[in-house]
């Protein structure tokens, strides 16, 4: 999603709101219902939803991304296929079987396919080839953070304000917290960010 919209900066706010519903351990921190708000400095707003128990599709996609734009939107489900429909009454446009017959080749998205992102950094690994890599390790690292972020609003139960120069909440002590857990002696991981954040 962050990828989609050309988004390299981080955005400025979050607010995430969930719970652990039907099934779940009483031990889990991490909601398997949640959903979070990203507002970034121009005003975009990103939106992402999990839903860990039977739920309806939106529009095509059970699983990937959707993109709402002034001509339309804009479906890639989680095998990276894609399907655009244009105005309000959403007439079919471009996909990726229609460029596949133009182009001969459909469009490849990052982490589709053979076991998506983690298979390909494994394999770029093995190999010792950073070259290999579908997805650059710091942009897969900028995605990262978004999630850390949602998580901390959802256990602070408050909307957050985001630094990311310094890469840490915003005159927020006790969010901060949860960017680093006390490492076990002789485990401990060199601080190599800003915050802190290994």
């Amino acid at each position: 999603g962050r990828w989609g919209l050309n988004k390299d900066e981080y955005p400025v706010k979050v607010r995430s709101f969930g719970g652990l519903f039907a099934q779940g351990d009483s031990q889990q921190e991490t909601p398997n219902t949640q959903t979070s708000i990203f507002e970034y400095a121009d005003g975009t707003i990103f939106e992402f939803a999990t839903r860990g128990h039977y739920t309806n599709k939106d529009g095509t996609v059970n699983i990937g991304n959707i993109f709402y734009g002034s001509e339309g939107r804009l479906e890639i489900n989680g095998e990276g296929a894609w399907k655009t429909f244009l105005g309000r009454k959403d007439e079919p446009g471009p996909d990726s079987n229609s460029i596949k017959e133009e182009q001969g080749d459909a469009l490849d998205l990052a982490g589709s396919g053979d076991g998506g992102h983690f298979n390909n950094f494994i394999a770029a690994v093995k190999a010792g080839k950073q070259s290999m890599l579908t997805c650059d390790i710091e942009v897969g690292y900028r995605s990262s953070v978004l999630p850390a972020m949602a998580n901390v609003s959802y256990r602070t139960k408050r909307e957050l304000k985001w630094d990311g120069k310094k890469e840490q909440f915003t005159g927020d002590a006790e969010a901060n917290k949860f960017l680093h857990r006390e490492d076990r002696k002789g485990y401990q991981i060199p601080k190599l960010g800003p915050a802190g954040i290994a």
